[in-house]
């Protein structure tokens, strides 16, 4: 995610920062509910917490968090995860990206 890229170089991670980064109200949840889908410990989400007390991006904290995590969550994962939390602008955002921009065909011989 840290390396995608859309068709104006705008980075997939800064674009769902965006998203999950601001305030939660009672209608959207945010990084802290999809880090709870994710199995990530109160502790450690109260540790990110503290990222965002010091004007870092805890979605980005919570992501590096998952790739330490005892099983990294798949893409898939992560999309159920923002699905289930009502997140469906971000979970669209990941499914509808240009993947095709990064696919190269294997050339027949």
């Amino acid at each position: 995610m840290e390396q995608l890229c859309d068709n104006e170089g705008n980075l997939m991670l800064f674009i769902i920062q965006n998203k999950l980064d601001a305030l939660r109200t009672p209608t959207r949840k945010t990084w802290r509910s999809v880090g709870q889908l994710l199995q990530v410990s109160s502790e450690d989400l109260d540790l990110i917490e503290t990222d965002y007390m010091a004007g870092r991006s805890p979605t980005e904290s919570l992501l590096a968090k998952l790739k330490n995590h005892k099983k990294e969550p798949t893409m898939r994962e992560f999309v159920k995860a923002l699905t289930i939390c009502g997140r469906h602008d971000v979970a669209d955002l990941i499914c509808n990206w240009p993947w095709a921009k990064y696919f190269v065909p294997i050339q027949p011989q």
